[in-house]
């Protein structure tokens, strides 16, 4: 399949014995411009040795296999007639257009040999300010290129269609308005992984170059970047900046992505088991707040309640003296364990036990009482677990309580959100803020840091949070 490069035709870019071809489109009215225009293109269509268009010249020299050209040849007549001008400006506003030299041009591509072919780009009346108008030319040449140029196809008005390999967009004709749109859209369709190149042809002798854009692709990713990072949506950071990042930065994102999913196998740390549950705790104090900041409450309920059940066995290594200790099953897994079985007891028991310094549970498929260092009781320590597991719970609304730790059978089992999510949007609409003290998210945070102290935590989890932090924040401002 051939090249084909696609440019937009402007007066400035015709001349005429040397001279800008523009100047010769004058007249009183446009019914004048229009006979001479005619004139213009009979005489030259006999002399075609006086005619040149120097810059279509040079995008077909410069590609090493003859390319085809497409050529949009600007045509505000309809929106002339609906904006009648005054003075002098409506002759400069309607000698700009390049319909006026279609017959002329492509004459004069057949006689140097070049594939050319012309398309009319029609500016309707709508459109304020014509060709320069910035807002109305990035709309029209967005839609008219939609239809024009699909699937690496250009369809021509004449039913012709134009299978392309590379589109290459010259960028230096016509308006800054329509210019500039033309090449912002060829950024987009880069940005959509569709074969698109950038040629930059000078008037002043230079040597044609050819870029990708990539400059101004990264900068239109950039706030993509920072709103899926306030998401933590690091798997479509990672889609958007492939190519664009050295392989470390991929990587770091790539790393982000499996932490933000609790999958630390896959990161290959070589953490034993107790720095591994105190990782997955510090993960989840620090994704929590992005979940709850946009209000996805389910996902912010699995990482809290994780992190409750976590903090309270990490409680029991604590006051266990050596009883209870995290260790590695054979699936790579890390579970708690009580004389070297796993401890299987329900969490409100643990919750409730911490004080009492027992529980109860099973062993060897037995009931069994599991004894320890009891905490001793603080007001701090009563709240957090009436909040987790006695009355009145975690207080949503007015109406509304429900104990912290039967949540799971609300969400998890019956996939019953709906109380929970519509009680705390109410609040986050109330308070207009999710850190506010009074927010019930806010209310269980600040359960979850309290236990976090209490377990001789707090200054290993910050640390650990603060380095995701500070990831993230390295990947926000790359350059």
């Amino acid at each position: 399949m051939p090249n084909v490069v696609l440019q937009i035709l402007g007066t400035s870019d015709v001349l005429v014995d040397g001279k800008p071809g523009r100047e010769l489109i004058t007249g009183f009215n446009l019914d004048d411009m229009q006979e001479i225009a005619l004139d213009i293109r009979d005489e030259l269509l006999g002399n075609l040795n006086r005619v040149d268009f120097p810059l279509i010249r040079q995008a077909h020299q410069y590609l090493e296999e003859s390319p085809e050209l497409v050529v949009l040849l600007t045509d505000q007549t309809d929106w002339f007639l609906a904006h009648p001008a005054t003075g002098e400006g409506w002759r400069e506003i309607i000698s700009s257009d390049g319909h006026w030299w279609e017959e002329v041009l492509l004459a004069w591509a057949e006689n140097q040999g070049i594939r050319c072919h012309c398309v009319r780009f029609r500016v309707p009346p709508e459109v304020e300010s014509g060709v320069a108008d910035w807002e109305g030319m990035a709309k029209q040449v967005t839609e008219f290129f939609n239809q024009f140029i699909q699937n690496s196809q250009i369809h021509l008005p004449n039913g012709q269609v134009l299978s392309f390999e590379t589109l290459f967009i010259q960028h230096s004709s016509g308006t800054p308005a329509l210019s500039s749109a033309l090449y912002l859209w060829g950024i987009e369709q880069r940005l959509e992984g569709r074969a698109v190149e950038f040629l930059y042809l000078s008037r002043q002798g230079e040597e044609p170059r050819q870029h990708d854009g990539s400059h101004w692709q990264w900068r239109l990713k950039v706030p993509q970047i920072r709103q899926l990072l306030a998401v933590q949506d690091f798997a479509g950071i990672l889609q958007l900046v492939k190519g664009d990042v050295n392989k470390n930065v991929e990587k770091q994102i790539w790393r982000l992505d499996r932490a933000v999913s609790f999958n630390l196998q896959a990161l290959n740390l070589g953490l034993n088991p107790e720095a591994e549950i105190l990782e997955r705790l510090a993960i989840a104090c620090w994704s929590e707040r992005a979940f709850r900041e946009r209000g996805q409450w389910m996902h912010w309920i699995f990482r809290i309640a994780g992190a409750f059940e976590l903090v309270l066995k990490c409680l029991l290594v604590q006051q266990g003296q050596g009883q209870f200790v995290w260790q590695r099953q054979e699936d790579r897994s890390v579970d708690l364990f009580h004389e070297h079985e796993p401890v299987f007891a329900p969490i409100t028991g643990i919750a409730k036990g911490i004080s009492q310094g027992s529980f109860e549970g099973k062993k060897n498929y037995r009931d069994f009482t599991y004894e320890f260092e009891p905490i001793p009781s603080s007001p701090a320590l009563v709240q957090f677990q009436n909040f987790y597991c006695n009355a009145p719970g975690w207080v949503l609304n007015q109406g509304t309580t429900i104990k912290f730790a039967e949540i799971r059978n609300d969400l998890y089992h019956a996939l019953q959100g709906d109380v929970i999510n519509q009680a705390l949007d109410q609040k986050t609409q109330q308070l207009r803020c999710v850190t506010h003290s009074d927010h019930p998210a806010q209310v269980a945070v600040g359960h979850l840091e309290f236990l976090i102290g209490l377990a001789g935590m707090q200054g290993k989890v910050q640390q650990r949070v603060r380095d995701y932090q500070t990831q993230v924040q390295t990947i926000e401002e790359q350059p």
